[in-house]
């Protein structure tokens, strides 16, 4: 494919729904998570986000690997010590511009496209944006991923051109700890693959099997649903692969209101979606280079489409991952899709999912799972359609020719021991009511995961016990007036660790 048309179909398609998104710098956003509605719980806006923040209590990711396969990655201070060592697997040395076939430097040279010196089309740093949403942060400035405990596995398969299937279902392969001929074994097995990426046509049938493979390795497969869906395309997600291929999770973008985004593919009863993500409005690391990067052009970019929602799906799967690593790739989805927050306005599970990935809700259900033998998830019954000439409609995209060899695939070692099942908060306890003496206030319990079999309530003055406010309501007296009132919420259910939540505080009149 024509350079310009890969590098165009790849920027157009992310950025559907903005036409003209803007880079930021850390000085314009100095507490840069409370601006990113779709990764925490306290801002306005974040009712439909993945509150990831209430997951961070028990695990930001430690231990867990995602493998990015996308056009490369580059560095950011917001993703130091995250990378591992990955590969780059584009065979065309023209489209990989690095001079050369696959070789061990997945970094991203760039798709940008000039005609006759002029500079047409920018480099997009895709992979970047996907990599900092996943597991960006820092310890001396406000996190910005999903699994900020997270390590990447950057896995370069697009460049100039569309990637090849073969580099495409090889990516897979080797990201999953998979023997690929005449590479060195991947020894960092990643526990989920990340595949922004969508491309025209029915599933090749040497990617199946790549993802197959992965998944009954125990590896996730997350992909992007595409962004060909509007007013004139209403393209359901069976029309791209790898969205349409089995096995694998396919994301929907939701935007902040809790609705599909108006760009994202839909999924039919056929090839239905598996969850939806945040794909509006995404802010995440990026470079300022236009065409090479630039060293210290650290910055970020509001950026949308389902490119960007995949990887929240597989930051959560991450978390899930770091502390129940002996889960099958079947009891990880069905934490995500049994706990997911509904959308605002009814929308079919197969067209959207099973709703709005919610971080601590699925890694309570992860919780609470037994023990299984990693098994490959179900997936509905797909039949390739007729085959289309490719065209990719997001981004980068990889492929497959791995003749099994001898060489035994690495392991991951089996935790040793689980931490006792908690709560998860998912959101916290409210008192509604008029705030004067004299007016009574009620309790509202909060979103707990799992559901609780008890509540019990204190209210609080100034945040210490009022004697004999232990019911859902309390009648406003004298001694309140001046003073902040709040409520606490104490719940349980057997198995678990008694659990409380406060409402925020309010000064009585």
């Amino acid at each position: 494919m024509h350079a310009l048309k890969w590098a165009a179909a790849l920027t157009s398609a992310a950025v559907l729904a903005f036409a003209a998104p803007a880079p930021f710098s850390r000085a314009d956003s100095t507490t840069f998570t409370s601006s990113q509605w779709n990764i925490g719980s306290t801002n306005p806006d974040s009712g439909y986000g993945v509150h990831a923040d209430q997951a961070w209590t028990i695990t930001a990711g430690a231990g867990s690997i995602v493998g990015v396969i996308d056009i490369g990655f580059l560095d950011h201070a917001d993703l130091t010590g995250k990378l591992l060592p990955g590969y780059d697997f584009i065979t065309d040395a023209s489209a990989a511009r690095d001079g050369d076939g696959r070789d061990q430097n997945p970094h991203d040279e760039g798709n940008y496209y000039s005609l006759d010196g002029t500079l047409v089309q920018a480099s997009s740093w895709h992979g970047l944006h996907v990599s900092g949403t996943v597991a960006a942060g820092r310890s001396d400035v406000s996190t910005v991923g999903v699994a900020p405990g997270s390590k990447i596995l950057p896995l370069r398969v697009g460049g100039t051109a569309a990637p090849a299937d073969a580099d495409m279902a090889a990516a897979i392969r080797w990201g999953a700890g998979l023997p690929v001929d005449d590479l060195p074994v991947n020894p960092n097995q990643a526990d989920v693959l990340n595949l922004s990426i969508a491309k025209i046509g029915a599933c090749p049938e040497s990617l199946q099997a790549a993802i197959d493979a992965a998944v009954a390795e125990g590896t996730a497969v997350v992909v992007a649903a595409g962004n060909t869906w509007n007013s004139e395309t209403v393209d359901p997600v069976s029309v791209n692969y790898p969205a349409n291929c089995h096995n694998v999770v396919r994301v929907t973008a939701s935007d902040y209101t809790g609705n599909l985004t108006t760009f994202s593919n839909r999924g039919t009863e056929a090839v239905p979606a598996t969850i939806a993500a945040p794909g509006a409005h995404v802010s995440s690391t990026w470079n300022t280079g236009q065409t090479l990067p630039v060293a210290g052009g650290d910055t970020y970019l509001a950026w949308g489409g389902t490119s960007m929602s995949s990887p929240h799906v597989a930051g959560v799967l991450a978390l899930l991952r770091a502390m129940r690593p002996e889960l099958s790739v079947d009891q990880l989805v069905t934490s995500i899709t049994a706990t997911a927050t509904p959308f605002a306005a009814p929308t079919a599970t197969a067209v959207g999912g099973a709703g709005i990935i919610n971080a601590p809700a699925a890694l309570a259900h992860a919780l609470s799972l037994p023990t299984a033998t990693p098994s490959a998830m179900p997936s509905s019954s797909v039949t390739p359609s007729p085959s289309v000439t490719p065209t990719p409609s997001i981004a980068p995209t990889p492929s497959t020719t791995p003749p099994p060899s001898t060489t035994p695939p690495p392991t991951q070692a089996p935790r040793t021991s689980l931490p006792v099942p908690r709560f998860i908060n998912a959101a916290a306890p409210k008192a509604s009511g008029t705030y004067r003496v004299g007016r009574k206030l009620k309790a509202s319990k909060g979103t707990w995961a799992p559901t609780p079999t008890s509540y019990s309530y204190q209210w609080l003055r100034n945040g210490k016990k009022i004697k004999g406010a232990t019911k859902a309501t309390y009648k406003l007296t004298r001694s309140d007036r001046y003073k902040k009132v709040s409520v606490k919420i104490t719940v349980r259910r057997v198995g678990y660790t008694s659990t409380s939540a406060t409402s925020k505080s309010h000064r009585i009149r």
